[in-house]
């Protein structure tokens, strides 16, 4: 039982360290359809960690931070913050 239980929490630490950004990015874009800003926000942000060249990463990040009337944010989310 044991056995079974720590080959499924490592396959689960696996699966999330395979990540990509497109996956984050595509999280972000399922948060921004709930109306979930802010997860948006994190996710997004999780993508360009990944891939700091993800330009529409960018892009969507600074849209969330508007939505949730972060002006600043939304500002400096355009960057490489």
């Amino acid at each position: 039982m044991l056995f079974v239980f720590l080959s499924a929490l490592t396959l689960l630490w696996i699966g999330c360290e395979t990540q990509t950004a497109t996956d984050w990015f595509n999280r972000g874009n399922a948060e921004e359809m709930k109306g979930d800003w802010k997860g948006a926000v994190a996710n997004y942000s999780k993508a360009i960690e990944l891939d700091l060249n993800y330009t529409a990463a960018f892009f969507e990040r600074g849209d969330a931070k508007r939505r949730i009337s972060d002006w600043d944010g939304a500002i400096a989310a355009g960057s490489r913050d």
